[in-house]
């Protein structure tokens, strides 16, 4: 795909995000959130590829190995202390949308089992929405250069999310999740990233944990210097693995 084809297939996507996912999201919780990173995200993506007769290593979907897939992980523990302590207070989230993501996370008329809230809240929307941005998006925008790619695909992965109080750190994780595809040259990376990510949300919010401790006290130093060498070792990972020289499993290319 061109790079103005991947643009135009960006803002189409955010316009039917705005119209059609709105209706998804308030046509009721966690199906509606569901639908709207299935059909307003996903399905377009596969369909445009469909027409441009796209492989599937032009979507992202190259298999990089295990060792970049535990490496996106890492990096997700790492990079989401590091967002949530360092970035998130520079534009903190309204009180009403705190209120709005604890409802979602934990209703009222009690939790759901832990699976489905990991599936729906983090895994699908890892794997849809890294489809789309490093993905068709970053894979299309490398004509540009490996820097401006990853930028694009950042500030497109931070507009996305419609709240100027989402777009920094959402920005900012868009950029981490860059810096794992591009070497891996696969987004697998990128979403084994998003869905710890999502998965520690899901997870801190259901237990009440959902602010980080201060950053001058004790557990606070402690937990930045885990998430640093976290993040470190993450990354490091990806960039040694042995992507381009491994068999793809069997569907791939």
């Amino acid at each position: 795909m061109t790079p103005r084809s991947a643009v135009f297939l960006f803002f189409g996507i955010l316009g039917l995000l705005i119209t059609v996912g709105s209706w998804f999201q308030r046509s009721g919780g966690l199906g509606g959130l569901v639908g709207s990173e299935l059909f307003v995200i996903a399905l377009p993506v596969l369909l445009a590829a469909r027409r441009q007769g796209l492989s599937s290593s032009s979507l992202g979907l190259r298999w990089p190995g295990g060792r970049a897939l535990c490496g996106g992980a890492l990096a997700g523990l790492g990079g989401f202390h590091l967002v949530a302590a360092l970035v998130e207070p520079i534009a903190p989230l309204p009180p009403t949308l705190r209120e709005d993501l604890r409802r979602l996370i934990v209703p009222e008329n009690g939790l759901r089992p832990l699976g489905i809230d990991l599936t729906a809240l983090a895994l699908v929307p890892a794997v849809c929405e890294e489809l789309l941005f490093r993905g068709v998006l970053l894979t299309s925008w490398r004509r540009w250069g490996p820097t401006s790619a990853a930028l694009a695909s950042a500030f497109a992965f931070g507009l996305f999310h419609l709240d100027l109080h989402k777009f920094l750190p959402t920005a900012c994780l868009g950029l981490l999740a860059s810096l794992l595809a591009l070497p891996a040259r696969s987004a697998l990376p990128a979403m084994a990233m998003h869905a710890t990510h999502n998965a520690l949300v899901v997870c801190l919010v259901r237990h009440g944990h959902e602010d980080s401790p201060q950053l001058d006290s004790p557990w606070g130093l402690l937990l930045t210097a885990g998430a640093v060498a976290s993040l470190v070792a993450g990354l490091h990972l990806v960039r040694q693995s042995k992507a381009l020289t491994l068999a793809p499993p069997p569907g791939i290319d």
